[in-house]
């Protein structure tokens, strides 16, 4: 295995860029590449995904998290006037 900088360097989004080539015991070469990361903001994750990650990575310190930011992420007027400090306390509950 090579690893190696993607050169020349691109603008954003594609700032992230990886290529992987497996080279075949016949000497075949199979190619492909990606030029910006799942997450970013040309390809941003779905909700759900974003919501099973904090349930997997959250939620054994904080088991709120995940319906507190699921209630967010439909900004009801009233929510989106919630400061901060009062969010991360509805989690940390």
């Amino acid at each position: 295995m090579t690893v190696a900088p993607w050169a020349p360097l691109l603008p954003p989004p594609n700032d992230r860029p990886a290529r992987v080539t497996v080279e075949l015991r016949d000497g075949a070469k199979l190619q492909a590449e990606c030029l910006s990361a799942a997450g970013g903001p040309d390809r941003p994750l779905p909700l759900e995904i974003v919501f099973d990650k904090i349930s997997t990575l959250a939620a054994p310190v904080y088991p709120k998290m995940r319906p507190v930011f699921e209630a967010l992420a439909g900004l009801p007027a009233a929510r989106m006037k919630t400061g901060w400090a009062d969010i991360v306390s509805e989690f940390c509950a």
